[in-house]
């Protein structure tokens, strides 16, 4: 099995939104007491959607490693154990 950038990307957008949803409490909503059919939530849900929109277009990273290995993967030279790969992936599924 060959693991592109596309498919590290989407585990990590995964993660990251798991991560997200379990640190997030519940939501809080308020019932408008003139219009019943009307809720509104809490601006909280809609910083975080900004801040995780910002922290995934930011694309500097400084480390010398991360960047020979981002060459390696976008060259499709990259090329890790199988096995390592599904057990990671088994790992991160489970919690």
């Amino acid at each position: 099995m060959k693991i592109t950038s596309e498919h590290i990307g989407r585990l990590l957008e995964a993660r990251l939104e798991r991560i997200h949803r379990a640190s997030q409490p519940p939501r809080q909503f308020s019932i408008d007491r003139r219009d019943p059919d009307r809720v509104s939530f809490s601006a909280r849900a809609d910083d975080l959607r900004a801040a995780l929109a910002a922290a995934r277009a930011t694309d500097d990273v400084a480390d010398p490693a991360v960047e020979a290995l981002r060459a390696d993967v976008a060259a499709g030279r990259y090329q890790p154990p199988a096995r390592a790969v599904a057990d990671s992936m088994l790992r991160d599924l489970m919690g």
